[in-house]
């Protein structure tokens, strides 16, 4: 594997009280004032001159609903929230119809009380609901998409009918005002750095602190001294540029991406569960759980292949688990953009052991060359270890037992023999030399050893998957689709797992940030470089900010008001 870019997945942990009140006092979130904005406000109210317009928009849905909470009109609105679950879903079920009826009884009800007032009319349609109609489709089987279209379009007409206010409030200004504040772009002084999480040969992450939402990221750190030494940052660019174009909550997000004079900074999502490779140390997982990691790393594998790239680094220190226990594929730096047919691509890349053997033989990158290596996982997590190497011990120079210098003379008397037989299996990244020599594959040795723990589905599985031929392993020719159907996932509800309502089989413990650890490994060596002209031109290709992401942010530091402090609303304070 080309290690010049891999920095080790993050040992993440939470950061404890005591911490907290050690961080220095952070500064305030400095927003435009109201008499600052001038033209752009009016601009703002015709570019969200709908309701749906603000209603779609993640802050400025927060913003609508404060509003309609101040206006008693969250009855309404949880039923209209309720209402587009049901119908989003793919299949819609009992429980979210269910769900639904609930919220518009409780309209129902504010209607029919008659108090409230005297203002009740205003809050509810001017109507009774047909709520008794619902009732009875829905005791009928009746799970239709449009089964609640009528109260759902009377309901929302009284949120529309608030809408002209809601433009003029102080709420609508705030949106205004962090919208604004959300075009500037990341230094390095916005962030807090509070511990070191893992680090590579040439790269490290550190968890920060952002200092204005008091957010908490994972920031990936590339000396510009080692991207100009060797010559690798087509590849760190190329792991941003895709990064910044992933929306699946299986791949691990991107939120900023910036430069500095020492480094190129990758700000990623916090994820607090460790890694898939961590838990493997302590033993092999059931095969629920098992089964539930490969289906999630195959939505996040497909959002990737759905991009025209190929991850070609699925190994178990790659997999991160969030706190609630779902995975997200991590360290995107071997990612390769696949070239259109009949082209194809012969690098070699990605981990000994997992590589599938089209790569090792420099033959071909296909979609279905991260399957291979999915197989290899699956194989890993139920028994503990990888597929053993079906040629270790014999090969020439092989010993159980050898110092140094016997390791270098065993290498070098493979390399001088004319023993011809070669393993993907293989932890030697040496046998890429052998598998090059061997373009059709007739000395391959791609033997699998199962345990008896193995058996039924999955082993079937993991068969399938690791067939030599790229075009008939499973998913070869028909993608997502036939690995779905196999047997494996049969008790799946693969549309629950995507939205991420599938419960995860086991929940990692919380742990504790150590400030007290300066390091984990050898210092790299962090020092200024003067960019010439033409870096100069491809770093600034790294400013980035995801700006849904960014959103987000901002709604989870609203909500927990002692994160955040702002300035310039003095005139506009929300009460």
């Amino acid at each position: 594997m080309d290690q010049r870019l891999a920095v080790k997945a993050p040992q993440t942990r939470t950061i404890s009280s005591e911490h907290r009140q050690r961080i220095q006092k952070k500064p305030k979130l400095k927003l435009k004032k109201i008499e600052e904005l001038g033209p752009e406000l009016e601009e703002y109210r015709k570019k969200y001159a709908t309701f749906d317009d603000i209603y779609k928009h993640t802050l400025g849905y927060y913003f609508l609903s404060q509003y309609i909470r101040e206006r008693r009109l969250t009855a309404c609105f949880d039923f209209i929230n309720k209402v587009d679950v049901y119908r989003g879903l793919q299949k819609p079920t009992k429980r979210a119809a269910e769900s639904a009826l609930g919220a518009l009884r409780h309209v129902a009800l504010i209607q029919s009380s008659g108090e409230d007032d005297g203002k009740t009319q205003m809050r509810t349609p001017p109507n009774a609901l047909p709520v008794e109609e619902v009732v009875a489709k829905l005791r009928e089987g009746r799970l239709d998409r449009d089964v609640f279209d009528d109260c759902y379009t009377r309901v929302k007409q009284v949120l529309v009918s608030f809408y002209a206010p809601f433009l003029k409030s102080n709420y609508f200004l705030r949106f205004v005002q962090f919208m604004e504040y959300s075009g500037r772009q990341i230094k390095p002084g916005d962030l807090q750095s509070l511990a070191p999480l893992g680090q590579g040969a040439f790269g490290r992450v550190v968890a920060v602190e952002k200092r204005d939402t008091r957010a908490l990221f994972a920031m990936k750190e590339i000396p510009k001294s080692v991207l100009r030494k060797h010559k690798t940052g087509w590849m760190c660019l190329n792991e941003m540029q895709l990064l910044s174009r992933t929306k699946s909550p299986f791949v691990l997000s991107l939120k900023y991406s910036f430069h500095s004079e020492r480094a190129v900074h990758l700000v990623f999502e916090m994820c607090m569960g460790g890694d898939l490779r961590q838990y493997l140390e302590k033993g092999a997982f059931d095969l629920k759980r098992s089964t539930f990691y490969v289906a999630e790393i195959l939505l996040g594998i497909d959002h990737i292949h759905s991009l025209e790239y190929c991850y070609r680094d699925l190994k178990p220190s790659n997999i991160l688990l969030t706190q609630s226990g779902h995975c997200k594929i991590s360290d995107l730096g071997l990612v390769v953009r696949l070239p259109k047919p009949p082209k194809v691509l012969k690098h070699v890349a990605g981990t000994p052991g997992y590589w599938p053997p089209e790569i090792v033989a420099r033959t071909g990158t296909y979609p279905s060359s991260d399957y291979w290596s999915l197989g290899v996982l699956t194989y890993a997590m139920l028994a503990g270890k990888k597929i053993p190497d079906p040629l270790d011990g014999k090969r020439p120079g092989d010993s159980k037992k050898r110092s140094k210098k016997g390791k270098r003379q065993s290498r070098k008397a493979r390399e001088n023999s004319d023993f011809k037989r070669w393993s993907p299996f293989s932890s030697h990244a040496a046998e890429q030399k052998v598998a090059k020599k061997d373009p059709k594959m007739k000395y391959i040795d791609a033997t699998i050893k199962f345990p008896d723990s193995i058996k039924g589905d999955a082993r079937d599985f993991i068969q399938k998957m690791l067939v030599i031929d790229p075009k008939k392993r499973l998913g070869g020719t028909k993608g997502l689709k036939e690995i779905q159907a196999h047997p494996l996932f049969k008790e799946l509800d693969w549309h629950a797992l995507a939205r991420l309502e599938s419960e995860p089989p086991f929940v990692p413990p919380k742990r504790i940030l150590d400030k007290r650890k300066k390091s984990v490994g050898k210092t790299l060596e962090f020092q200024p470089v003067k960019d010439d002209n033409e870096e100069k031109k491809f770093y600034d290709g790294f400013m980035f900010a995801n700006e849904e992401g960014f959103f987000e942010e901002v709604v989870d530091a609203l909500e927990d008001e002692e994160k955040l402090k702002l300035e310039g609303t003095d005139c506009c304070s929300i009460s």
